[in-house]
């Protein structure tokens, strides 16, 4: 099996959206063959409670290495990810870390998200008074 290494290593560099190995010795970048994954600063409370809850013989740094393939979906990939139940959508994920780690699909860049993430409890507050001023069937009849 191919490495697990966290996207911020110094060992990793992307260029075109796609990891490399970083250059040494004046040899050529490579594409990097294994799986990224989040590092444990980057975990959300959620991601920390599930790794909590495995038992140590299971890979934590797997679902670390999932996590990350499953936020770095191509526009294709999301496609095929939503056309599969529940059970199914764990192994395509799988396949596409084997992929990585086999060199037939790349470990594309991590974008970071440019606004802080919302609350779940403020994300509602927002959607409720968006729901507020959205026009009923009652006040639609009104301009008809």
């Amino acid at each position: 099996m191919a490495p697990l290494v966290d996207y911020t290593s110094d060992t990793i560099t992307f260029k075109d959206g796609k990891a490399y190995l970083r250059a040494i010795d004046g040899k050529e970048e490579e594409i990097f063959k294994g799986c990224l994954m989040i590092p444990e600063t980057d975990l959300s409370a959620a991601q920390i409670s599930v790794l909590a809850s495995l038992p140590p013989a299971d890979s934590k740094k797997k679902f670390r290495g999932i996590w990350y393939m499953a936020a770095t979906l191509t526009p294709d990939e999301v496609e095929t990810l939503a056309s599969f139940n529940q059970d199914k959508k764990g192994t395509y994920l799988h396949y596409l870390c084997e992929q990585c780690d086999e060199g037939e699909r790349p470990c594309y860049e991590l974008i970071p998200g440019r606004k802080p993430a919302i609350s779940p409890e403020d994300l509602n507050k927002k959607l409720e008074a968006v729901h507020g001023r959205m026009m009923t069937m009652e006040t639609m009849e009104l301009y008809y």
